[in-house]
């Protein structure tokens, strides 16, 4: 049982990386989604960091779980370092993710003009209306997820 919870939240991790990712909550709230006060600033830098801190979520979620896989045969890796691990690896990739938020949008919550040309502005605002149309459809693969969260918790 002990192994069982070492992958438990990897897992875990990678799932709701993959549901911030796919299904970011539409609108700011103070209950779901990452929320710190550059990612509330308004509901553009709110849909930028929930799928920014998806990335990172589905990244660092597949990097722990190879860890665990690699050295759990070993007998090298216990509950403590895991949870070691996870506590580190959880405060850089918000620490990163913050500092990415700095570097996209000014204090007022607008995109820098980081752009050296119209077209890349204009691919960036397609992409921005691409992610908002995303998040109006796919709901069997929402269900699907949410479903699996909770084999997950059953587990």
């Amino acid at each position: 049982m002990g192994t069982l919870s070492l992958y438990f939240l990897p897992l875990f991790i990678e799932a709701l990386g993959i549901w911030l990712y796919k299904f970011p909550p539409k609108k700011i709230n103070s209950f779901a989604g990452y929320r710190t006060d550059k990612s509330m600033k308004n509901q553009t830098t709110w849909i930028y960091a929930q799928k920014l801190m998806g990335k990172k979520f589905i990244k660092y979620g597949i990097f722990i779980l190879l860890v665990t896989l690699l050295l759990t045969p070993t007998g090298s890796l216990s509950v403590g370092i895991t949870d070691i691990l996870l506590c580190i690896g959880l405060l850089g990739v918000v620490i990163k993710s913050e500092l990415d938020l700095e570097k996209a949008f000014d204090s007022s919550g607008e995109f820098k003009n980081t752009y050296s040309t119209k077209e890349e502005i204009k691919k960036n605002n397609e992409e921005l209306v691409k992610t908002n149309n995303n998040l109006n459809t796919n709901n069997i693969v929402k269900k699907l997820l949410y479903l699996l969260l909770a084999i997950l918790f059953l587990l």
